[in-house]
């Protein structure tokens, strides 16, 4: 679930920024990526690999760039077309895969573009033979971009920061830079 932290916090984040190209993967309804259209000036696309997700939401949101794709193969984008690409809450479910979703993403971002990631990792994740901690999700990213910024996000107070990451069982909130 996308919680409001979120969105306010990655939304003032784009918002210095209104020419920008944005590429919302795993966008499902496209709630998020109708928030950021109706919200902000940036030209914004949305994906997802189901095809009945993007049609429901087509029934609820105005939206010119809803593309049908899986993160996990090939995108259906040139290289360097995205300013940003924002991923919430996906990769926890394709660690198995998480390495080809990375490089995928920084194939379609432009030259120092952001990648903006909302990712749960529990205690004992599933498919901890992939990632078996916050920490080694950090090493993985930082394998292709640049980390800025690692947050922890939603403790009912709202962002957090300065806690180790170590110590908890929240979301993470990455903010990376192709390099």
């Amino acid at each position: 679930m996308l919680k409001r932290t979120n969105i306010d916090y990655i939304n003032k984040t784009l918002s210095d920024n209104p020419s920008w190209k944005i590429l919302d993967i795993g966008c499902g309804y496209g709630y998020f990526t109708s928030f950021l259209s109706n919200n902000s000036q940036v030209d914004i696309y949305g994906s997802d690999i189901s095809p009945t997700a993007l049609q429901k939401g087509l029934q609820v949101h105005e939206h010119k760039g809803l593309v049908v794709a899986d993160i996990s193969n090939d995108l259906p984008f040139k290289s360097d077309t995205f300013d940003a690409v924002i991923c919430l809450g996906v990769l926890a479910l394709l660690f198995d895969k998480i390495e080809k979703c990375l490089i995928n993403m920084k194939r379609i971002l432009k030259e120092k573009g952001l990648l903006i990631l909302s990712v749960y990792v529990p205690e004992n994740p599933i498919g901890s033979e992939y990632i078996k901690n916050k920490e080694e999700l950090y090493n993985v990213i930082g394998k292709f971009f640049q980390v800025n910024e690692v947050c922890l996000i939603w403790d009912h107070k709202g962002i957090k920061e300065g806690k180790s990451l170590d110590h908890c069982d929240d979301d993470l909130l990455v903010f990376a830079q192709k390099i």
